[in-house]
């Protein structure tokens, strides 16, 4: 059998407990073996080498929904040389945070409650273009899967105000909702599974009169969402090793 390893960037310990726990519960992960966490600087190395020891095949997979980890499986890889190496780039290709983030906004919204998309809280001027295609993208399966009775998502690209050129805010969006379309009820989805609210877009509501509700992910749903991530990785992972494992034997017996 295969041993495969899962590296789980930028989860804590608590998350990774959470993820062993899953995995066991579940049908289909046998060959799971090992999984670390590498969220704190120093972290990667030693979990690498663990992973050496154990695993014949690595799966990299950011804890969190937000593009950006080429740098970490880069460095992963170079820690890994000589063990396959397969990773989750960025959650674009799991549909089932669109569907999971529209059950919760479904559950809070009124009748034509406009829906407020908002990004984590990064206080940056202008977010990269992977960064702002995911937001499209999670919009677009937002829209998708939400009821007609709910006005299109709007995104809020930056959650905190910055320096420089002016970029609106979560706040500052929601308080053109008001002026803009007349919104009497918004609805502030947030991806970042277990997220709070904003006390910001609390504020600006407040001084609107606008109804206000929150909607993300919550925990149980993240665990879910990356067993997802982790099941979609795993049967070209696993087919990859019997191909690699076929080829080295055809070789020692030519």
């Amino acid at each position: 059998m295969t041993h495969v390893g899962l590296l789980l960037h930028g989860a804590d310990t608590g998350l990774r407990d959470r993820i062993v726990g899953a995995l066991a519960r579940a049908d289909g992960y046998g060959e799971v073996r090992a999984v670390e966490q590498a969220a704190e600087d120093g972290e990667l190395e030693p979990a690498c080498r663990r992973l050496v020891e154990v695993c014949d095949v690595v799966l990299g997979v950011p804890a969190w929904p937000w593009p950006g980890w080429g740098a970490a499986h880069d460095a992963a890889r170079d820690l890994l040389p000589d063990l396959p190496y397969w990773a989750v780039e960025t959650w674009h290709g799991l549909p089932d945070l669109a569907a999971v983030l529209a059950e919760h906004v479904e559950a809070v919204a009124a009748d034509h409650a406009r829906v407020l998309l908002t990004a984590p809280d990064h206080a940056v001027v202008g977010l990269p273009a992977e960064q702002r295609a995911f937001l499209r993208e999670l919009a677009e399966g937002l829209a998708a899967a939400l009821p007609d009775r709910l006005a299109r998502p709007t995104v809020a690209v930056d959650r905190s105000p910055v320096d420089g050129p002016v970029t609106p805010t979560a706040a500052s969006t929601l308080v053109t909702l008001v002026d803009a379309h007349g919104a009497t009820a918004v609805v502030r989805a947030s991806m970042v599974p277990g997220d709070g609210p904003d006390p910001d877009v609390t504020a600006a509501a407040a001084a609107q009169g606008v109804m206000l509700h929150e909607a993300a992910p919550s925990d149980d749903d993240h665990v879910v969402l990356l067993l997802a991530a982790v099941a979609a990785l795993l049967p070209p992972a696993l087919q990859d090793a019997a191909e690699r494992d076929a080829a080295e034997g055809d070789g020692s017996t030519s």
